[in-house]
C-alpha cells in the first residue's frame, strides 16, 4: 500500500500548492532531517525571515497565536518552530514557544532551559499557566515546556477545548507572539484541538518523504477540528541552482559569506 502512495517530489513547490490549495510559506533547505539554527547561516536565515514575513501577512493584523504541526512526524516541525520563534524574537517581540506535544518533551532540552512545568501542567492547573513560562538564553524568547514527561501527564486532548482556550488566552496576554509546536496530526487528536485554539495553523512537510495521502488526511483532520490552515512549509527543500548562484553572487558583492 505504501508503494502506491506518491511522495511529494523534492522541491516541488508547484505540486504541493496544487495538492493542498495553500500557499507555500517557505522552502527551507536541509539534508536528511538536519537544518541550520537560525542566526548561523545567512542563506537559511533569509529563508526563515521569508517564512516569518509571509506568515504575518497570512495571519493578518491582530493574530498572535500560530500552530506548527505535521502529518506523520519527522518532518522537522520542532526545528522549524524554534527557528521561527527566534526570528520573531529578532523583531523585538516577546515570544512564547509552547511545546504542544506533552508526551514527547524535547524543547526545554534543546534550548537548555531548566523547566519543570509544561502545557499539561498548565491545563491541569490553569492558575499557574503564566508562572510556568520560562526565559531562554535567547533575548525575548520564552518557553512553556516540561523538561521530562511524568507518568500522570495527560495529553492535551484529555481536556475540554474551553480549558485550552483559556490557558492560551491567559499566557498570550503577556507575549506579543505565541508559537505552538504541535504533535503529528495523524498520530493524535491533540493537534486538531490546538489548531482550533490558535489564530492560524501551518502544516510542515518534508520534501521527498511526505505522501499525498498524508497531506490530504492531515488537512481534512485539521479543518474538521476548526483549524485555520494558512499555508505550508516544505523542509529539506532542494534550492534551485540559479537561486543558489544568485545568492552566492549577491553575498560576494556585499562582502558576506554565501
Amino acid at each position: 500500500e505504501a508503494l502506491l502512495q506518491k511522495a511529494i517530489a523534492i522541491g516541488d513547490r508547484a505540486k504541493l500548492e496544487s495538492l493542498s490549495g495553500l500557499p507555500t510559506l517557505a522552502e527551507l533547505p536541509g539534508h536528511r532531517g538536519s537544518a541550520p539554527r537560525f542566526g548561523t547561516d545567512l542563506s537559511f536565515d533569509d529563508a526563515v525571515r521569508g517564512l516569518r514575513a509571509r506568515l504575518l501577512r497570512a495571519m493578518g493584523p491582530g493574530a498572535k497565536r500560530v500552530l506548527l504541526t505535521a502529518p506523520f512526524g519527522g518532518e522537522g516541525t520542532t526545528t522549524t518552530a524554534i527557528n521561527l520563534s527566534r526570528a520573531f524574537a529578532e523583531l523585538g517581540e516577546d515570544v512564547l514557544l509552547i511545546e504542544g506535544d506533552t508526551r514527547r518533551p524535547v524543547i526545554a532540552g534543546l534550548l537548555k532551559v531548566e523547566s519543570g512545568e509544561g502545557l499539561s501542567n498548565a491545563l491541569s492547573n490553569p492558575e499557574i499557566a503564566t508562572e510556568a513560562t520560562k526565559p531562554t538564553s535567547i533575548p525575548k524568547l520564552f518557553v512553556l515546556a516540561a523538561r521530562s514527561v511524568r507518568r500522570e501527564t495527560l495529553p492535551t486532548s484529555a481536556y475540554v477545548p474551553e480549558v485550552l482556550d483559556q490557558v492560551l488566552t491567559d499566557v498570550a496576554k503577556t507575549f506579543e507572539r505565541t508559537v505552538v509546536d504541535g504533535p503529528p496530526v495523524l498520530a493524535t487528536a491533540d493537534s486538531g484541538l490546538l489548531g482550533g485554539a490558535v489564530d492560524a495553523t501551518v502544516l510542515v512537510l518534508r520534501a521527498g518523504r511526505t505522501t499525498e495521502d498524508e497531506l490530504a488526511d492531515a488537512l481534512t483532520a485539521l479543518r474538521a477540528a476548526g483549524a485555520n490552515v494558512v499555508g505550508t512549509v516544505l523542509t529539506d527543500a532542494r534550492i534551485a541552482r540559479h537561486t543558489r548562484a544568485a545568492t552566492k553572487t549577491y553575498r560576494a558583492k556585499v562582502g558576506g559569506p554565501a
